[in-house]
């Protein structure tokens, strides 16, 4: 009961971030999660923003640079939207990584058998990737005596990531043709 409370706020404020468009409130609202966090989870709070400010960075970073540089080609004003943008996506990633430490989704979700099934899926494949990449780690840690060089670091991760797509997209290609098989997708409309 409570998985299913805590999801169903989650997406509740999922929409509602949606709805808001002012930078103030954004970051109010952040404040607000963080200050929650901090009283109900301690010092854990800050290495959930950590973790979900690294996993947003990048792509946060790129897509604000490539809009100021043409709202200034434009004439335009880009504070506003960047602003909006990496405060709500921030949020949300927070809102998501506290929401993926705190709760069962298998339990929240079993009043529904078909979405109980698909998380389930994902799940197994989550953990199968999360497996690879730590064998993966360990065979470097495992063939360099010294510490890495960046380049070797950066090689290794590439080959990871190119690893973890080819398994994800036979592992993805299997299970759509066993759900196929077992009537799972309706092929006849």
């Amino acid at each position: 009961m409570k998985d299913r409370t805590l999801l169903a706020l989650w997406l509740v404020a999922v929409v509602a971030i949606g709805f808001v468009h002012d930078p103030a409130w954004l970051a109010a609202l952040l404040a607000l999660v963080l200050g929650l966090m901090l009283a109900l989870q301690g010092g854990v709070a800050w290495s959930m923003a950590a973790r979900a400010l690294a996993a947003v960075a990048l792509v946060n970073v790129t897509v604000s640079a490539a809009y100021a540089i043409w709202a200034w080609t434009a004439g335009e004003s880009w504070t506003t939207f960047v602003l909006r943008l990496n405060l709500r996506v921030f949020l949300l990633a927070l809102l998501a990584l506290w929401l993926t430490r705190n709760i069962d989704l298998v339990r929240a979700v079993d009043r529904w058998p078909s979405i109980r099934f698909l998380v389930v899926i994902v799940l197994g494949q989550v953990r199968a990737l999360q497996r690879m990449l730590g064998e993966q780690r360990m065979a470097l840690v495992s063939r360099s005596p010294t510490r890495p060089s960046l380049n070797v670091r950066f090689a290794s991760a590439a080959s990871q990531v190119s690893v973890a797509l080819e398994k994800t997209e036979g592992r993805a290609e299997a299970l759509n043709q066993g759900m196929r098989a077992r009537g799972f997708f309706d092929d006849r409309a």
